[in-house]
This record gives C-alpha cells, sequence and structure tokens, in this order.
C-alpha cells in the first residue's frame, strides 16, 4: 500500500531494569503499573504489530523504534511470563507474535519521542503512547489522501486485466481525474463524467466512484472500493468479486479515449499535413473492434481503410494504411471497415484527422 511518511515518531524507552535470568527479580524490579500494562487483544497492541512487522497488510511506516530495550509479558493475573531484550523491528515482530491470547505486555514509562523536525516529547503512560501513535497514523493518512487527490490528477489511469480475470470489456477504459474531485471515464468512444474520492475508513483506503449514468457503465463503476496503491504508478481496486487495476498513464500514445486524431503541420508547408493511418489501428480496435474473452481462439480481424462509406461498404479502392496519408483539409473524415476473416461479417466506422498547428 502507498503510504507517505509525515511525521517519524522515534521511540526511545528510558528504563532502569537490567535483564535478568530470574523472572522474580526483574518482576520486583519493574514494579508493574497494572494501568498501563497493553492487552493482547488491544488496538495500541495491534498498532505496534502494524508498526513492527512491515508484512502487515496495512503497516505502520511512520514510526520508529529506537533499540533496545526491555519487554516484558504477564498473564491476565499479573504473573510475570518472560522479559525480553528487544533489539530490532524483526524481533519486537516476532515476540508480539508469541504473546499468548488474552496476556499484556508492559514497558517502563515514561517515552521520549522525537518529532521530525527533531522537537522531543515525553509519553508519559499507554493513552499517551495510543494518541502520538494515532496522530502519527492520522497524519500519514491525510498525506495519502493528498497524493491521491494531488499525483493523480498528472495523468490518466487505464484500466489493466486483472492477472484472476484477464477479460473485461472495460480493458484500457481511461479515467481521467481532476484536483476537485471530478473524473471522466472515456469507454469505447464515450464519455462518461462523474466524481471519485478517496477517503479512510477503519484504516482502510477507499475510493468512490460515482459516475452520472443510469446504464450498465454507470452500474458496473458505481461502488464504494477498496484501494491498494501498489506504487506510484498503479492501483487496484475490488469491491467482492469485481477487481480493477489502474495503472498510471502519462505518454499520450499507450491509451486512447477518442477517435478524433490530431495531424501535427507539417513544418515546411503550412496548412497541410500527413501521417500514416496504421497507426491508428490501436486506437481504433481498443475503441470500436469487436471483443472476445479468449485471444487464442478469437477470429483473425482486419482493418482497412477508405475516403467513402460506399467505398468501405464495397470494400474498394483501399487506402494504402502504410504509406504517408495527406489530409485534404483541415478535417478530414476517413472511413475505416472492421472485417472479420473467419465469417466475412464486418462493421464500418470513422476516425477524423485534424490539423493541428500547434505541435512543438
Amino acid at each position: 500500500m502507498k503510504t507517505c511518511k509525515f511525521i517519524t515518531i522515534v521511540f526511545l524507552i528510558i528504563t532502569t531494569v537490567f535483564i535478568s535470568c530470574d523472572n522474580e527479580d526483574y518482576n520486583d524490579s519493574l514494579q508493574i503499573d497494572s494501568v498501563n500494562l497493553i492487552a493482547e487483544d488491544s488496538e495500541l497492541f495491534n498498532l505496534l504489530e502494524r508498526a513492527t512487522d512491515g508484512d502487515e497488510e496495512i503497516p505502520v511506516t511512520c514510526i520508529d523504534f529506537v533499540y533496545s530495550f526491555i519487554l516484558a509479558e504477564y498473564t491476565q493475573d499479573l504473573e510475570l511470563v518472560a522479559s525480553h531484550s528487544i533489539s530490532s523491528d524483526t524481533q519486537f515482530s516476532e515476540i508480539l507474535d508469541t504473546i499468548a491470547d488474552g496476556n499484556l505486555i508492559g514497558v517502563s514509562f515514561p517515552i521520549l519521542s522525537t518529532l521530525e523536525d527533531g522537537t522531543q516529547i515525553q509519553i508519559n503512560n499507554k493513552d499517551e503512547l495510543k494518541t502520538a501513535i494515532d496522530s502519527c497514523v492520522q497524519e500519514e493518512q491525510e498525506q495519502t489522501i493528498g497524493y491521491c487527490n494531488g499525483e493523480f490528477v498528472d495523468c490518466v489511469w487505464v484500466v489493466s486485466p486483472d492477472e484472476d480475470a484477464p477479460f473485461s470489456t472495460y480493458n484500457n477504459a481511461v479515467f481521467d481525474a481532476n484536483s476537485d474531485g471530478t473524473v471522466v471515464l472515456f469507454y469505447r468512444g464515450e464519455q462518461y463524467d462523474g466524481t471519485w474520492i478517496f477517503y479512510y475508513i477503519n484504516d482502510i483506503l477507499h475510493l468512490n466512484i460515482n459516475l452520472a449514468d443510469a446504464t450498465e457503465v454507470g452500474s458496473a463503476w458505481n461502488f464504494d472500493w477498496v484501494n491498494v496503491i501498489t506504487d506510484t504508478a498503479g492501483f487496484a481496486i475490488s469491491n467482492g468479486d469485481a477487481q480493477f487495476n489502474l495503472v498510471k498513464t502519462c505518454d499520450p500514445e499507450p491509451f486512447c479515449t477518442t477517435l478524433d486524431f490530431g495531424v501535427c503541420e507539417t513544418v515546411d508547408m503550412p496548412g497541410s499535413a500527413t501521417t500514416i493511418l496504421e497507426d491508428y489501428i490501436f486506437c481504433i480496435s481498443i475503441i470500436a473492434g469487436p471483443q472476445f474473452e479468449d485471444p487464442e481462439t478469437a477470429p483473425t480481424i482486419t482493418y482497412n481503410f477508405y475516403n467513402s462509406s460506399t467505398d468501405a461498404a464495397t470494400d474498394v479502392n483501399r487506402i494504402d494504411a502504410s504509406s504517408a496519408y495527406t489530409l485534404v483539409s483541415e478535417e478530414t473524415e476517413v472511413w475505416v471497415r472492421i472485417t472479420n476473416e473467419d465469417d466475412g461479417s464486418f462493421e464500418i466506422t470513422t476516425i477524423r484527422l485534424s490539423l493541428d498547428t500547434n505541435c512543438e
């Protein structure tokens, strides 16, 4: 999950207790403060687990411990079970995993905490410890949401196949988000306006998508999705059996939103432009081409280009799609015949080419 370090809290356990091989001696020197013992089934214990085990599903990454220090385990009757000298996150996590159900752990307060700016504060009991960690987690979550609402608008997000369900009619659809929470979904040549909002529920990042569409497109996306950010380049969202991967894409070439294409004006011939029509087959196949669940059994599909709908319907006067094609006007329409070569069936669509005078 993507997490952002906003405030790093460094814990230094202050204790005068020396490790003893005799639990009774250790128990006497620690002078148990039962009020500040941390129960194995408590929220604070869970936070400590998340802070020390980097493999946790929802880790707490804004907390660091300064080692070594001593941790003791007690029964509910306050009988000392074991004492441990903790010297690393890995060891701390392993010890926490061994704490028996219903038991408690104890450390010696006060604890000194160092903020990222170097400011030191003193934590005197477990309530203050939990407050400090909660504050850290809240700051981390706020920065994650800020990242989502800021970083996510720089580029677009392309729906990509999930390895467990490689086919989806929405593969290669495109989400284009804005900083005000509005979003546009481009799917099969149509535009669907809506909103998406990131927020946390019980430490789990959610993404609420709401498209202003009452058809099956809206019904497929209008959910509260559980969101897992894998890195800065992509994230997965899931809702029950439905799961989609969204991949950050900044280069216009790998994604397609429309069959309207700008063609750069020829530098030495103002008012004219040339292009290669076969370069548009990738987008034509995504937006207008037939979809097949199993690529291995899919028929052969061909794409041919024509200057009129009549030529496309009768398959005459094909344009050589691999050679330079010159725009005949500032806006030129080209017809595309999409043919299933296995059974001879076909569909006709159009692409629009516009002279772009602002190319760098």
